[in-house]
Order: C-alpha cells, then sequence, then structure tokens
C-alpha cells in the first residue's frame, strides 16, 4: 500500500462525517487535523501516519548495531531495490525536516528516537495550521485572535471541556470559518444572482454573519439580551455553589426569576442590581456584584458578548463605565479591597484569558505562610543589625562603613542608639518572632487537618478504618504451599540435543577463561547495578530497600569485597540471601482456590544487587556469540526483534519479486 492510495481512507472518513452532520461541506479541511487545543477537531490524518511510521522506521535502520539491522541499513544505502530510504527523505521534504540519510549535516538522524517524534508532530502540526491560515475567509478567525492578542488556549477551550455534540461544534466551526449559508456570503462568494443581500431581519445592512450575531437591531432588545443573560446565569450560579449560597441547577435555560440579593456568612452577591448612590453616576447598574467577606473583597463583575474584532475595544469601554461606580464602593466600604472584572467572550468564542477565581484552601494557606516567612525574615534581619550594633558600642570599636549604615537605620527608626534601649528593642522583636513562628506553626497544623476533613468528607473509612482486607475466606497455608509446590517443583526435561543449543554452547566454551582470570567485583559495578532499580520498590524479608543502599556509598566497596568472595567461593553463600517473602495477589473467582491467586516473590535487595552485576558481566562476555546466531532474536539487548524481523522478511520478497 503506498501514500497515495492512502488519501481515499481520509476523503470515506469526511464523507461519513458530512453524512452524519458532523461536518460542514464547506469547513476548512486542514482544520480537520489540527489539535483541539490549538482550535482543530483532533483527527488523525491516515498519510501523517504513514509519514511517521517511515521515519521512525529508518531512524531505527540508520542507527541500529544489531547485525542483521546493518545489513537492511547496507541493502538501503545500494538504492538496487531500495525503498525505504527514499519512501523517508520524501516524508521528511513534505514536512520541511531534514532527513538525509547520506549526509551527515541531517540534525534529526543522529537525535533520539523521541525527539524525532516531536519534531514529526510538531512539524505536521505546523503544516496544517499553515494551510488553515492560509486560506483568506477560513483563517480569518485565526488572524482575528492574532491581531487582537487574544488567548488560544482560552478561546478554543470548549473543544476540551464543554461536552458538545459533533453536530453542535460541527455548526460553529462553520461560523468561524464564515461558510455560513447568509445571503452576503451566496452573493459574493457563491456568485448566485440574488434580488438583495439585505437582512431579512432588519432589512436595513447587508445580512452577514457579524450582522446577524452582534449588529441587527431587531435582535438587539431580544435574542441578544437572551443571549447575555444565559450565559451570565452560568457564572452566577456558579459562585452561588461555590460560596455555598445555595444549589440550584447551573443551566443557562433554568426558568428561575433569580433574587436581586442573596447571602451567608462567607459573601453577599447582587444580581443586576441598582445601587443608589449620593453623586449622579451614569452607571450603577452592573451584571454582578460579589462581595467576599473572609477576604473583605469586592468583585465588580461586567460580561459582554460583542463581535469579534471589538473584543479589546469592549473590555476597555465596560472598565471606564464603571470606574466612578467602583470609587463609589470603595468609599462605602472601608476595608475592603474593590475590583472590575471584565469577562468579554467574542459572539464566536474568541476570548483573552482570564485570571481570576476563588483562592483555594490550599492557596489562601500558602500565601498567609508567605506573609508570615517574610515578616519573620525582616525581624531576625532587624534583630541581627541591632545585636552587631550594641556589640560595636560595649567594644568601643570605631563603626565600619557597614556598621554605620545600620546604626543610621536605628537612629531612623528608634530615634535612639542608647544601649539599654536597644537591648529592650531587640528582645520585643525577639519576642515577635516567637510569636510569628508560633502561629505560622499553628497554621500548618491547621492546614493538616483541613485535609484530614477533606479526606473524611470524601471518604471516612479511608481515615479511621484499617486497611481493606481483599479475601475473607482465604485458602489455608498448606493448601496453597501443596497447589504451588506442584508447579514450582516439578522439573520440566528441554530438549538439549538441539542444534542451535549444541552450537550455542560450543560458542560459550571458547569464550570461558580460567579461574584465576576472573576480576574481583569494584564498587563502580555495585553503583552501576544500583543505578537502575527503584529507590522504595517492595524489599525482601532484609527489609533493607535500595533508597538506603545508593545513600550509604561508603558500604559499595565491602559490598563489592564480599560479592568477590562469593563468586570465587572463598565464602560460602548464606541462607537468608537467597530467600524471598512470598505475597498472593487475589485474582477472579473463588477465593478460597489457591490457582485464582497470582504470586509474587519479593527478593533481598542485596541478591539482586549481586544478580544484576553477574548478567550484566555474562552478557558482555556472549556479546560476540550473538553477534554469530542470526537466527536468536531473544535476550539480546538493543534487538527489538519483530520489526527487525519483519524488515527482513519484506526486503527478502522484494528482492524476490525484482
Amino acid at each position: 500500500m503506498t501514500k497515495t492510495s492512502l488519501k481515499p481512507f481520509d476523503i470515506t472518513t469526511r464523507k461519513m462525517m458530512h453524512m452524519k452532520k458532523s461536518l460542514h461541506i464547506n469547513s476548512s479541511v486542514p482544520r480537520l487535523y489540527i489539535a483541539r487545543r490549538k482550535g482543530g477537531r483532533g483527527l488523525l490524518n491516515i498519510e501523517c501516519l504513514y509519514n511517521r511510521i517511515i521515519l521512525s522506521t529508518a531512524h531505527i535502520i540508520a542507527n541500529g548495531r544489531d547485525p542483521l539491522l546493518v545489513m537492511v541499513r547496507n541493502h538501503e544505502m545500494s538504492g538496487k531495490g531500495a525503498f525505504l530510504y527514499k519512501a523517508a527523505e520524501q516524508a521528511a521534504e513534505t514536512l520541511g525536516l531534514n532527513f538525509n540519510i547520506r549526509s551527515e549535516d541531517s540534525a534529526l538522524l543522529h537525535q533520539d528516537a523521541s525527539f524525532l517524534k516531536a519534531q514529526v508532530k510538531k512539524a505536521e502540526a505546523n503544516n496544517f495550521l499553515k494551510q488553515h491560515e492560509d486560506k483568506v475567509m477560513h483563517g480569518n478567525f485565526y488572524k482575528i485572535v492574532k491581531d487582537q492578542s487574544l488567548s488560544h488556549e482560552s478561546t478554543f477551550a470548549f473543544l476540551k471541556s464543554s461536552g458538545l455534540n459533533s453536530g453542535t461544534e460541527s455548526f460553529i466551526f462553520a461560523c468561524q470559518d464564515g461558510v455560513i449559508s447568509t445571503l452576503a456570503y451566496r452573493r459574493s462568494i457563491l456568485r448566485q444572482e440574488l434580488p438583495s443581500d439585505r437582512c431579512r431581519a432588519c432589512l436595513k445592512l447587508p445580512e452577514h454573519l457579524w450582522h446577524i450575531l452582534s449588529n441587527c437591531p431587531i435582535h438587539a432588545g431580544t435574542t441578544y439580551i437572551y443571549r447575555h443573560n444565559a450565559a451570565l446565569r452560568v457564572l452566577y450560579y456558579h459562585l452561588c455553589r461555590s460560596y455555598g449560597v445555595r444549589r440550584d441547577s447551573a443551566l443557562p435555560n433554568a426558568p428561575k426569576v433569580i433574587e436581586s440579593i442573596v447571602e451567608n456568612e462567607e459573601c453577599r452577591i447582587y444580581w443586576n442590581y441598582d445601587f443608589s448612590t449620593i453623586a449622579p453616576i451614569q452607571h450603577t447598574r452592573p451584571d454582578i456584584v460579589l462581595l467576599d467577606k473572609r477576604d473583605r473583597t469586592m468583585f465588580v463583575i461586567e460580561f459582554s458578548a460583542p463581535a469579534d474584532y471589538n473584543i479589546k475595544g469592549k473590555e476597555i469601554e465596560k472598565k471606564e463605565r464603571y470606574r466612578d461606580l467602583r470609587e463609589h464602593l470603595q468609599r462605602h466600604h472601608q476595608g475592603y479591597s474593590v475590583k472590575i472584572i471584565v469577562l468579554v467572550i467574542g459572539a464566536l468564542a474568541r476570548c483573552d484569558a482570564v485570571h481570576w477565581s476563588k483562592p483555594t484552601i490550599d492557596e489562601k494557606t500558602k500565601k498567609r505562610l508567605h506573609q508570615l516567612n517574610k515578616k519573620i525574615g525582616w525581624a531576625r534581619q532587624t534583630a541581627s543589625r541591632m545585636q552587631c550594633v550594641i556589640d560595636y558600642i560595649k567594644s568601643g570599636k570605631p563603626f565600619t562603613a557597614r556598621v554605620r549604615n545600620f546604626a543610621h537605620e536605628m537612629r531612623i527608626h528608634h530615634h535612639t542608639l542608647k544601649m539599654s534601649k536597644l537591648l529592650t528593642i531587640k528582645q520585643h522583636i525577639v519576642d515577635k518572632i516567637r510569636i510569628l513562628s508560633d502561629a505560622r506553626r499553628i497554621i500548618k497544623k491547621r492546614e493538616g487537618w483541613v485535609r484530614e476533613n477533606q479526606q473524611f468528607l470524601a471518604d471516612p473509612s479511608r481515615l479511621f478504618s484499617d486497611p481493606p482486607v481483599f479475601v475473607k475466606n482465604a485458602p489455608k497455608s498448606e493448601e496453597v504451599e501443596t497447589f504451588w509446590r506442584e508447579i514450582y517443583e516439578v522439573e520440566h526435561p528441554l530438549n538439549e540435543g538441539t542444534e542451535n543449543i549444541i552450537r550455542f554452547k560450543e560458542l560459550c566454551n571458547n569464550l570461558i577463561t580460567s579461574e584465576g582470570d576472573c576480576p574481583p567485583i569494584t564498587a563502580e559495578e555495585v553503583k552501576k547495578a544500583l543505578r537502575g532499580t527503584k529507590n522504595f520498590s517492595a524489599a525482601g524479608p532484609d527489609c533493607i530497600k535500595n533508597f538506603w543502599w545508593k545513600k550509604f556509598t561508603s558500604t559499595h566497596q565491602h559490598l563489592a569485597r564480599i560479592f568477590s568472595s562469593y563468586l570465587k567461593s572463598e565464602i560460602p553463600i548464606p541462607q537468608w540471601l537467597v530467600l524471598g517473602r512470598t505475597v498472593l495477589l487475589p485474582k477472579k473467582g473463588d477465593f478460597s482456590n489457591p490457582k485464582n491467586y497470582r504470586p509474587i516473590t519479593c527478593l533481598n535487595t542485596l541478591y539482586k544487587i549481586f544478580t544484576s552485576i553477574l548478567n550484566d558481566r555474562i552478557v558482555r562476555t556472549i556479546g560476540p556469540v550473538w553477534s554469530e546466531i542470526y537466527e536468536q532474536r531473544g535476550s539480546k539487548r538493543g534487538a527489538a526483534g519483530c520489526r527487525e524481523n519483519l524488515l527482513i522478511d519484506r526486503t527478502v520478497c522484494k528482492d524476490a519479486a525484482n
């Protein structure tokens, strides 16, 4: 199957989407394959998948050291019957990447496979995005987002979190691409002969998409207000639920009359409330006003859904409109911080980033701890500088330039340099440090209590109960031993007369050296064996985890000496070293039956370190043996196995066909 034969699959997919009303017939095709976080539908293009497989396979062959891979690489480099390298270079050329196998300047050729995969995906995304943005009409939506410096993440957030069905999503994409069949579109784009392109509602202005969404005077007093209130109602109910005022539905079409003022111990929320003022203020009726009693903060929230090209202008207009009201509320709510929050979402979902949300308990705790640490640090610095000045006054030494600056600060803040008064002031500062430290310790304890309360609300059993018992009717230990003894202790004879096994033994015997040539184990080998282990994986009967062997580096030399003694049979291997702790993990079925368990044995960490060193030596020693046995694919380092065999089969078939 070639790359050109894959294109009909994508065409068939788009036809099926159009039949299911999941794709508008005139929508942009490249946008289908852009990631959803960047404003696309997130579909996988089959041609792109083909390019990824070709490039990754060529990368493996070009960098592989296995003899079979070297054979395939030489075949591809010869040019006769070669197909993989040519396909990889063509795929890289379409993506704008430099993947020339025969050139040493290729940056991707000698990089890691994960880096190559990331670069290919990035090139594909940029390619589709450029194709879409180059379209004059379809790319206009992205152009406005870029020109107004709006947030891509906020604009396209609805594609990942709203849960829209495919039909609604298709209609939104068609609107953003500008391919909705309005009179102006049919007349100017489709070149249809129409008597007029005036709006069928107001009969005044041309009926284009922006006119219908935000500029028609007929819809201004009805549809636009309904849309504004429906979107704002979602925010209102969200605030009510967040502050515990009520538990009503957050649906925008909830047919309930919203009260002008709702209140509890934490907050007070005003909905479309007209504030009375002494001085004449023109705009006194914002959409929502939230008064947070605990944080002593007041938010004047205003929402708007203008045309997408007017988002920045509308945001500035709203802030200017309610500036006088903000000053009035600031004067009448002493001790409160009044802020204006303007939420502007374009008619086609364009919006700027919004950085406002109710702080969580963790955020409040972190903020308070930061404040306390700052105060404690300042107090400690002041006490230290004051003690420095006192020491110089006691000794009668002349002040240095640095101490002179400290003394100048003391004279400005405390109006004295007398030792008795400085000692008194210093003692007050030390007492303040002690109080602030106690407050910090209490806040940290309170944070732990809050976490326990949250865990109790979520699942009380996890806080107070003992660890859950998974099995109630477990089998007896005698039954388990009898069942597994029949499996583990029965020896299964191997066919030692196999030709490959005999050949393997002969090659290995040629590599075996005398006992005196066996080098002792070094501390570096112990360190290397520990480097590939997990810190806190389950330990065996010795109960010592790998973390401690890694940290106690002074033991590595002693371990190397002991392991060398085991290797040379100078001392016998102790019995406790080879013991393990076996745990039965339940599967499905009757838990009283031993066969419905999966045993897992946790070995001593020292045993695993010793065997890891032996395994590394064995693999390095028999490396030349594997280079002579091409048929063997298992137990070989750097050999993936299946993919190489398939490539060899395909190469042989190609050569046979030619």
